[in-house]
Order: C-alpha cells, then sequence, then structure tokens
C-alpha cells in the first residue's frame, strides 16, 4: 500500500497546478456566448473601421397590387325584353350615351301616343273649365278635381316615356365594350348581361401595405408599377387613396395608385407590382458586412480603447449594402466593418485599411 501511495503523490501535487493552468485562458463567455478575452496576452487582430454617422436615405417596399379600370360595368337591360338591334362593335371605343342595343319597344310607342292623346284631352277641359270659374260656371272644388286629373295624367307619360328610353341601351361613359353576350332576337332579362364597357384610359393599381408605413405615405406620392408582362417598362403612378380603414386581421391598409394608360398597354385584371419609396430622415446606416448574427440575435463590434466590444443592435430597413439601425448605436462609435470572422469580445485590434488587410489575408483584388 506504501508503495502506491509513494507512486500517487507526485500527481496529486501537480494537480492543482494543472487546474490553474487551464482556467486562467479565458474569463468567460460574454452574454452572447462568445468567450471573452479578459487579460490574456495576444496580437492585435487586423480590422477595418467606420464612424457611425447619422443620415436620410430612400428605402423602397415592394407590394403585390391588381390593376383595376377607372370605370368598369356589366351592361344590362332594366326589364325583361327582346333585342330588337346591335349597334355595336366588340372591342370598340365609344363615347358617352352611344346608343348600343334598342330593344322591342313597339308596345310602349303605342302606349305613349295614348298617354300623349289623354293628357291633351285633360289640359283642355281643365282650360274651359278654368275660363268658367271666372264666371262662377263650376264651384273651386270641380276644378281642382280635374287639375288633379291633369297631374295623374303627367305622371303616368313620364312612367311610360321612361319605360320607352329604356329600351335604348347606351353608354354611360367613353370606354371600351368587351365581347358581346346576346344575340338579334335574344330574350334578356335585368340579370343578362350584354356586353362590358370599361374606361381603361386610366388604371387604378390596388394594393395593400403594413399599417407601419401610414406615416410614410401620402395622397399625391409617386410608385413605380411593373407588370410581369412588360418587363423592361416602368410605369409611373400616384397615389390616389389611402382605405379610410386598417384590415383587423392582417394589419394592412388597401392603397389605390392610378397610372395613365392612354398607350392601353394595361388591362384589368392584370397583376402588378408596386414599389413605394419611403423617405427616412436621421437614421444610422452601416454596411452590413458589419453585422455578426448569432442564435437569431444582431451584434455589431465597437471599437474602444483599442479592443473589440460586442454589442446587441435592433435592424430596421434595408436598401443594397446597407442595414438600418434602430437601437445599439449612436453618432461617433467606431464600428469594425471587415474583419469580424475572427473577432470575441475584448480582443485587441489593429486598425488597418481594405487593401492592407487584403493584402496580408492574401486576397486577390
Amino acid at each position: 500500500m506504501n508503495i502506491y501511495l509513494n507512486k500517487l503523490t507526485p500527481l496529486i501535487l501537480l494537480l492543482p497546478l494543472i487546474i490553474s493552468g487551464c482556467g486562467g485562458d479565458e474569463e468567460g463567455a460574454s452574454k452572447g456566448g462568445r468567450p471573452s478575452y479578459g487579460g490574456r496576452s495576444s496580437a492585435p487582430t487586423d480590422v477595418v473601421t467606420a464612424t457611425v454617422e447619422i443620415s436620410d436615405y430612400k428605402d423602397t417596399f415592394t407590394a403585390l397590387g391588381t390593376a383595376r379600370a377607372n370605370e368598369s360595368i356589366d351592361i344590362a337591360a332594366r326589364s325583361t325584353n327582346i333585342i330588337k338591334e346591335i349597334l355595336f362593335e366588340e372591342g370598340e371605343l365609344v363615347e358617352k350615351d352611344t346608343l348600343i342595343v334598342t330593344l322591342d319597344n313597339r308596345e310602349l310607342t303605342a302606349e305613349l301616343e295614348i298617354r300623349n292623346e289623354s293628357l291633351s284631352e285633360l289640359r283642355s277641359q281643365y282650360k274651359r273649365l278654368e275660363s268658367l270659374s271666372k264666371s262662377q260656371a263650376i264651384t273651386e272644388s270641380e276644378l281642382e278635381e280635374r287639375a288633379s286629373e291633369v297631374k295623374v295624367a303627367e305622371a303616368q307619360l313620364a312612367v311610360t316615356q321612361a319605360k320607352l328610353d329604356d329600351t335604348y341601351i347606351k353608354a354611360p361613359f367613353k370606354g371600351r365594350l368587351g365581347l358581346r353576350a346576346i344575340s338579334i332576337g335574344s330574350l334578356v332579362q335585368s340579370t343578362t348581361q350584354i356586353t362590358t364597357l370599361d374606361d381603361t384610359s386610366i388604371i387604378r393599381a390596388i394594393f395593400a401595405v403594413p399599417e407601419s408605413l401610414l406615416s410614410t405615405i401620402e395622397v399625391g406620392q409617386t410608385v413605380a408599377i411593373k407588370s410581369s408582362i412588360y418587363e423592361s417598362k416602368i410605369f409611373d403612378g400616384k397615389i390616389k387613396t389611402i382605405n379610410s380603414r386598417v384590415d383587423a386581421t392582417t394589419r394592412n391598409i388597401f392603397i389605390v395608385a392610378e397610372i395613365n394608360n392612354s398607350e392601353e398597354l394595361l388591362k384589368p385584371g392584370m397583376f402588378l407590382t408596386v414599389s413605394l419609396d419611403r423617405e427616412k430622415k436621421n437614421s444610422i446606416l452601416i454596411p452590413e458586412e458589419s453585422i455578426a448574427p448569432r442564435l437569431g440575435i444582431q451584434y455589431v463590434f465597437v471599437i474602444e480603447a483599442n479592443k473589440a466590444k460586442e454589442i446587441q443592435v435592433k435592424l430596421g430597413g434595408r436598401i443594397p449594402g446597407s442595414v438600418e439601425i434602430l437601437d445599439g448605436l449612436k453618432e461617433g462609435d467606431v464600428i469594425v466593418t471587415e474583419g469580424i470572422q475572427k473577432l470575441r469580445n475584448g480582443q485587441p485590434v489593429k486598425i488597418t485599411t481594405v487593401k492592407e488587410l487584403k493584402v496580408k489575408n492574401n486576397v486577390d483584388f
């Protein structure tokens, strides 16, 4: 037993030295999980830096939209009737009040003549009685009764005239007619579509944006609109209407932008992509390569006393090559833009240039 103890004694004496040697290299992990360089002697890491500045920039938001005509209707008859004449061509551009279709109106025409004759007779009788009333040959009540009969006849005539007018179907506005869905002799009802009429001189692009963008959107603002049909063409639009309500489910709000469509390139129902520029003032923008993501959290290395300090940041909008910082940095901070891959919290650094860093790392330009 003594022999074994004599052999273990040197190992027992060396164990504290081994433990202390293992624990003195790093003090521990930083909050983000990276080891921190406490007091260990280490050669500085070469990094490229930039100074944080406050600036204004434009952020582009892209939304999906649908093309709608400025005015669009399905043309139909007001009542059940038979098509007498078709006076339009499919796809024809027509002016307002252009006669499109005539319905069978023979019965109404005859009824209108009867109503006219009846009204004419009643008016003559009223005039005769009116002259007699001056000599008190008739009573005032008889004259009022005959005047009431004239008014009823006038109303009946107006009703018949309105029904007759409805047999002449006209374009309510200037636009382009669609396909014909009826033929001469067809029996149509109020639900029967005769054709369509669209005013496409102006196209309304309807799209939705998150409610968070409301503060940066206003009526009259310019938007860029594209269609997959015309890949190289950009249509200029202006915001015409911002809906009065936000959708409580999606938290989106619908916007309407108008496009001059005098060339008639866009058609109602087409799929559109709408790009909306938002101007942001007094923002902090830093290069995208400065961001060090880890476990869903974004970090940036700030240089303090020639050491790298890891700072958690909150990101905002993005533009090509840069990202907006909403929280975590302030104007004047010096941040690492290149060389973050080798950095740890508290590590000494040596500020260099991009060219010198690439030469040292044997990177071709």
